[in-house]
């Protein structure tokens, strides 16, 4: 009774730290999201050269505050939702450059 306690109490504690970790994967999918997005933009002309340049450099800061954020083995709450909002700015950034009135 005692030892299935404890392995019950030990499985609790687990499994809410992977849970702790579960936004980091939807954060990298978002951003392969955008990085398709960026490059069907230069395909069809709607995104310029340097448009594409500004906003893979913005990908590229988005993934290294993620990696910086995943070094000490813990994303905080205050670390994902800073990186949430990176990536949606970063997503309204890519739209303008797909809609304004530039082109190739």
């Amino acid at each position: 009774m005692k030892n299935s306690l404890i392995v019950l109490v030990l499985m609790i504690s687990i499994s809410g730290v992977a849970k702790a970790q579960a936004p980091m994967p939807g954060a990298a999918a978002r951003g392969q999201m955008q990085q398709a997005r960026i490059n069907q933009g230069v395909a069809s002309g709607s995104v310029t050269r340097r448009e594409a340049k500004l906003l893979n450099a913005q990908q590229r800061q988005i993934r290294r505050n993620a990696k910086i954020a995943r070094m000490d083995g813990k994303v905080t709450l205050h670390e994902q939702r800073r990186l949430a909002k990176q990536q949606k700015h970063a997503n309204r950034t890519i739209r303008r450059a797909k809609h304004n009135q530039i082109t190739q």
